[in-house]
C-alpha cells in the first residue's frame, strides 16, 4: 500500500462542514476523497449518500473492528474504495485504543462514533451519559505511518 496521502499539496478547497451537502452534489468522475475514522460510512455520515449515489473514488479508514466490518459491508458495490483497517500516526505499531463497546444499549447513536487513543477524550462525553466509563473498551489497534488528511465535525479539506 502506498503511505496515504502523498497529494496533500494538492489540496484546493477548504469546505465548511454546513457547506459540504452543496459541495459534495457537484462532485465529479475525477472527484477523490479520504476518510479517517470512517465508522460504519452510514451513522451521522454527510458523506454516505454522495459514495453510494456518484460512486466516487475514495480511501476509508476506519480501526474499530466491528465497525470496519460494517463499513465494507454498506459501501458493497460502491464505486471505487480501498477499506484500511488501522489508524495512522507518525510510525507503524501497536496502541491502545477507547472506543465505545459493540451493542451497547440505551446509549445515543453517536456514542459509537466515538474512538481515541486517549481515554479522557471519550470520558469527556459524561454529559450524554453518566455511565459512559462502563461502556469504554480497550484494544490494541494497529496503527500505520503516513501522513494525514484531517477531516473533523467543522471543515474538510478537499
Amino acid at each position: 500500500m502506498q503511505r496515504v496521502i502523498t497529494f496533500l499539496s494538492k489540496i484546493k478547497y477548504r469546505v465548511p462542514f454546513f457547506k459540504l451537502n452543496s459541495f459534495l452534489s457537484k462532485a465529479d468522475d475525477d472527484f477523490f476523497f479520504i476518510q479517517v475514522g470512517a465508522n460504519d460510512g452510514k451513522t451521522g455520515d454527510p458523506l454516505f449518500k454522495f459514495v453510494k449515489n456518484k460512486k466516487l473514488h475514495g480511501i476509508l479508514i476506519e480501526p474499530v473492528d466491528y465497525c470496519f466490518n460494517t463499513l465494507v459491508s454498506n459501501y458493497k458495490g460502491c464505486g471505487v474504495l480501498k477499506f484500511i483497517n488501522s489508524s495512522i500516526a507518525s510510525k507503524s505499531g501497536f496502541k491502545d485504543f477507547y472506543y465505545i463497546k459493540e451493542n451497547t444499549k440505551n446509549v445515543p447513536i453517536w456514542f459509537k462514533a466515538l474512538g481515541s487513543f486517549d481515554k479522557k477524550i471519550i470520558l469527556k462525553h459524561k454529559w450524554a451519559d453518566k455511565d459512559i466509563e462502563k461502556y469504554v473498551k480497550k484494544e490494541k489497534v494497529k496503527y500505520k505511518k503516513g501522513k494525514l488528511l484531517w477531516l473533523n465535525e467543522r471543515s474538510f479539506f478537499l
